[in-house]
């Protein structure tokens, strides 16, 4: 898959999830969610993977998610590993959500993922998740979209070599549920 839909698109939560529910009719047991997002914790700059081992939703009005979403598998060769908060964007966070997400114990925030890991939940589907943060949060200089961009590509190689070394055990995990 390439590239996601987004609930800031003006999707319901259907059309959101709806890759999930194709792949699921393909026969697949698990699936690997990448993502770029911003980095809420000053201990993970921008380039820096993170496994994700939990999500926590902002509120939406239109999409109804639990308050928080645990990842069946986090990438067992990645040493950072945390929470990444969902919002419904499209934004860069202002300051007081930024402060009221890092409180809430987050590491990451993005705009996608989580409902694709909800419904991979709802289907038993078995869910990991690998964030690249290409973007300190809350920093002083004006970010733009292309240097989000930049730094997503710069990171491309090291997430190739975790996802050699780590979807084999992933796939044994799915395997393992069948």
């Amino acid at each position: 898959q390439s590239g996601r839909y987004h609930h800031y698109e003006g999707l319901s939560y259907a059309e959101v999830v709806s890759t999930v529910d194709v792949l699921r009719d393909w026969g697949v047991g698990g699936i690997l969610f990448t993502n770029a997002a911003g980095g809420l914790a000053s201990a993970y700059g921008p380039g820096t993977l993170l496994a994700i081992d939990r999500i926590q939703p902002w509120p939406s009005s239109r999409i109804a998610l639990p308050t928080l979403l645990e990842l069946d598998w986090t990438a067992p060769s990645l040493a950072n590993k945390g929470s990444y908060a969902w919002v419904h964007g499209p934004c860069y966070e202002t300051r007081a959500e930024i402060r009221a997400l890092q409180q809430l114990g987050n590491q990451v925030v993005g705009m996608s993922t989580a409902p694709e890991v909800h419904r991979c939940h709802e289907l038993g589907l078995l869910a990991g998740g690998i964030s690249c943060i290409t973007n300190a949060c809350g920093d002083d200089h004006i970010l733009t979209h292309e240097e989000v961009l930049h730094v997503a590509r710069r990171a491309t190689t090291e997430l190739c070599a975790v996802l050699r070394n780590d979807l084999p055990d992933f796939i044994r995990q799915v395997q393992a549920r069948a």
